[in-house]
């Protein structure tokens, strides 16, 4: 077996046992604990970027990924406890909490009028203390005013239900890739180069059937392997 592909394996049995994700790999340190040339040691690296178990950030070094987390995207809305049921943990940072006026597009989602005041909230979602996706959300102030003034931290869909009674649904999403902007890609901790998978969801009061929240989710593409579940 070639050199490269041995250091590969040593390297990957390593990852798979610690996933240690805290200070990034130098190609130099590593070219000299292996005793081999950058030249071989990249190509070592090459093998584990192409498994989606590192990535390389020009002029810091090689990060090794967190593992995938299997995401169902399934009528449930429970980011929280979704996370939480499938021993990960999850949290939650707002960033921004405003009442606005709904524009056009957000407005005919959540069947308003343009103008109409909305709640709009920005935040970023963790799962095991690392970046997972952004979230714009945005609710009818006329149905749920106290979101406004009282949700301040947690799960949005947990609160509505404890609050106001409402449990959410999931109507339909739209998936996209797309590149993130300077903004989420502080965020999420990752280079402006790396896509992110954009979720559209409209979720709906299932008591109701009117649309409470549209929610557009921006995704670590490397942190998440998408389950769509189909009934039958």
């Amino acid at each position: 077996m070639p050199i490269y592909r041995q250091i590969a394996d040593v390297l990957e049995a390593e990852i798979l046992e610690s996933r240690d994700i805290g200070k990034p790999w130098s190609e130099l340190a590593l070219s000299s604990r292996f005793g081999v040339n950058r030249h071989t040691l990249r190509r070592a690296v090459d093998v584990l970027v192409s498994g989606g178990l590192v990535r390389r950030q020009r002029g810091v070094g090689i990060h090794v990924l967190p593992g995938a987390i299997d995401y169902k995207l399934s009528p449930a809305t429970r980011f929280t406890m979704m996370i939480e049921d499938s021993g990960h943990s999850a949290d939650t940072r707002i960033l921004r909490k405003t009442v606005t006026c709904a524009t056009d597009d957000i407005a005919q989602q959540l069947g308003l009028e343009a103008g109409d005041q909305m709640i709009a909230i920005e935040a970023v979602r963790s799962v095991d203390e690392q970046p997972f996706c952004v979230q714009s959300q945005f609710l009818p102030y006329a149905i749920v005013p106290y979101v406004a003034a009282d949700y301040n931290e947690g799960s949005l869909h947990g609160f509505l239900a404890d609050r106001g009674g409402i449990k959410l649904g999931r109507l339909g999403s739209m998936i996209s890739t797309m590149l993130p902007d300077e903004g989420d890609a502080q965020l999420l901790r990752i280079d402006p180069s790396q896509p992110v998978l954009q979720v559209r969801s409209l979720n709906m009061d299932t008591a109701t059937g009117r649309p409470v929240e549209y929610c557009v989710t921006r995704f670590r593409g490397d942190r998440l392997e998408l389950r769509v579940q189909f009934p039958g």
